[in-house]
């Protein structure tokens, strides 16, 4: 059976030679090269433009770029498309597509190097205005009748011929200062002349030229590479002072981008000089620019501590408290000023110092209250409070601070609630009587113990953080039990989701106990002790302290609470916690409650040393 009779729902074979070597699909406009093969027109010239002199079938070299039609391999393609299957059809014609498509994207660069260099000298004519390093190669074309070996002819004229060789340079006014060589067919692209465009004396041209870049930058990673492999960093900064509005704004925009994605290309931009006038550009007059500027900052100080010291020794943060206050300028600049100035307050305790000075605690306090900041907002104000313990007080003297705080405690949002909950935790973490009294009197304990329910667990840690803190007030030991928090905490203690929260519920839990017989009594009954004592085995050792501390509390003049505990096996573990600096004086002081007035305790502390091979009087525990 022939190739153009296919069975019923048969797809059809296609011969080798429909198919183009470069594109491996059936062909549309086949072409005889000088290597004697048929390739598909668009694809052969493509090859013939990027400066290649040999076949693409064979790879020897071409006695000459002519490309003469081959009407008989034209005609039997158009055969085979008329007897196809239409199922085959058109899975070739979505291939086609798909091809089309990939060219476009290729040529992307090519384009926009043409529509640079016409930027540049407008009004020239075309064959003017190509510089040599974007001009391509040419391909000659016959006419359809010339002669085709094994002959066919045709009256059509080719519609398809390759324009002539390079066009002559631009005028000299407009040529860049460094003779641009023709590239080699690198990913590149018009990269490097662009490049030069920017140290030009004209500003229009280098705007021009940088916007262009701009535009490729953002279209392929490959230009991002281009630019800066090729030592365009250092040209982008130089545009960052002394221009006008829309050209330092592209500069910040392409650098911005730059160190998004390449941390080596960040640090190019702070060792090139572009953190001191990026800082400056944030009080530019142009709202644009210093949008545009503070996101490129973000950028730079992201993961990066060097740059980060950097931009706050330059003044950035009074610059960013003032884009953070009302009216101040754009509002797309607020969210990457905030996350900007919450990493330089975390970095140290003088940009601490330096964001209360400019006054900025009241500022994001203010900005508790912006439905789209209050996140970004809340996160800043815990990072001024962190092991800060003027800016503790000064929030918690700051009118709505609190109050706003206990009421996002409520947020739909999950991240939003724990955001708070964190905030509040880092105004008492240092034991600030008076917030812990505002965060009382304001209704705060009730919210936080329904966050140890909280079915996401970033919530219940800093919750139970803040409820251990408040249980160290006689009032608050009274008040939490009341509103159901022991079992909640208790039932924490194994919570394998955040070791964070385990720690915390175990000194709520201790507080809780102190001076309080009735708290002491529901956290026995309600397993407290068991759970404490199973803690004594986790991983993390400020756990196991946290553990010893509680039941050390719950030890006090309850000898029922003793003996639960030794029930429980806390024993051998505690003299295991002997051997670790960290957590022997907790479990020293517990087993001294145990052994205080009690030989069969003392016994089995002396049997349980000896089996560890532990030396009780070396690590201060003397028990006769």
């Amino acid at each position: 059976m022939s190739w153009s009779e296919p069975m019923s729902g048969e797809l059809l074979a296609i011969p080798e030679d429909a198919i183009c070597p470069i594109s491996q699909q059936i062909m549309e406009d086949p072409v005889v090269c000088a290597d004697g093969h048929s390739y598909e027109r668009s694809f052969i010239q493509r090859w013939l433009a990027l400066g290649k002199r040999t076949s693409p079938r064979t790879n020897l070299s071409l006695a000459h770029t002519t490309l003469i039609p081959n009407l008989n391999l034209r005609g039997m393609i158009q055969a085979i498309r008329a007897r196809m299957p239409a199922i085959q059809g058109e899975q070739i014609r979505q291939l086609k597509d798909m091809q089309d498509l990939e060219a476009i994207v290729r040529s992307l660069m090519e384009d926009q190097a043409k529509l640079a260099i016409k930027c540049m000298a407008p009004g020239a004519a075309p064959s003017d205005i190509l510089l040599e390093s974007c001009a391509l190669p040419s391909s000659e074309v016959l006419p359809e009748n010339a002669a085709v070996e094994g002959g066919a002819s045709s009256s059509d004229a080719d519609p398809g011929g390759a324009g002539s060789g390079a066009a002559a340079g631009a005028p000299a006014l407009w040529r860049p200062r460094v003779e641009v060589r023709t590239p080699d067919p690198a990913p590149s692209g018009p990269i490097p002349g662009l490049l030069e465009f920017l140290r030009h004396e004209t500003p229009e041209v280098s705007q021009r030229a940088l916007g262009l870049i701009e535009a490729l930058v953002a279209s392929d990673p490959v230009n991002r590479t281009a630019v800066w492999q090729q030592g365009g960093i250092p040209l982008i900064v130089g545009l960052l002072k002394g221009g006008s509005p829309d050209a330092v704004r592209s500069a910040c925009a392409l650098l911005c981008r730059m160190a998004t994605a390449q941390p080596e290309a960040a640090m190019a931009v702070a060792w090139a000089g572009g953190i001191p006038p990026l800082v400056e550009n944030l009080d530019h007059h142009s709202s644009a620019v210093r949008v545009e500027a503070v996101k490129t900052l973000w950028n730079l100080a992201s993961g990066n501590a060097d740059n980060q010291t950097t931009i706050a020794q330059l003044g950035a943060i009074r610059h960013l408290v003032n884009l953070l206050s009302a009216g101040a300028g754009a509002a797309e600049a607020r969210e990457p000023a905030l996350t900007l100035l919450t990493a330089l307050a975390s970095r140290e305790k003088l940009n601490q110092d330096a964001i209360f000075r400019a006054g900025g605690i009241q500022v994001l306090t203010d900005l508790l209250k912006d439905p789209h900041l209050r996140w970004l907002a809340s996160a800043a104000l815990e990072s001024c409070a962190n092991e800060h313990e003027d800016n503790q007080v000064a929030i918690g003297t700051t009118s709505g601070a609190i109050p706003t705080l206990i009421q996002l405690l409520g947020d739909e949002v999950a991240g939003m609630r724990a955001s708070a909950a964190s905030t509040l935790l880092s105004l008492v973490s240092m034991g600030n009587t008076k917030n812990m009294a505002m965060i009382a009197r304001g209704g705060g304990i009730k919210p936080l113990i329904e966050m140890l329910r909280d079915e996401d667990p970033g919530p219940r840690e800093p919750a139970a953080g803040v409820l251990a803190h408040l249980a160290n007030n006689v009032d608050n030991r009274v008040a939490i039990p009341k509103l159901g928090a022991i079992p909640l905490l208790i039932e924490l203690l194994s919570d394998e989701e955040i070791p964070a929260a385990r720690v915390h519920a175990a000194l709520a839990l201790g507080n809780l106990a102190v001076m309080n017989a009735s708290n002491k009594e529901t956290i026995a009954k309600q397993g407290g002790m068991t759970a404490l004592v199973e803690l004594l085995k986790d991983e993390n050792p400020s756990a196991r302290e946290r553990a010893a501390a509680a039941l050390s509390a719950l030890s006090q003049l309850s000898d029922q609470n003793k003996a639960l505990m030794v029930r429980a096996g806390a024993i051998p573990l505690l003299v295991g916690m002997l051997s670790h600096e960290q957590t022997r004086k907790q479990a020293v002081v517990l087993m001294r409650s145990l052994a205080d007035d009690n030989d069969s305790h003392k016994h089995a502390i002396e049997q349980a040393a000896k089996s560890a091979g532990c030396d009780l009087k070396a690590a201060g525990m003397k028990l006769r």
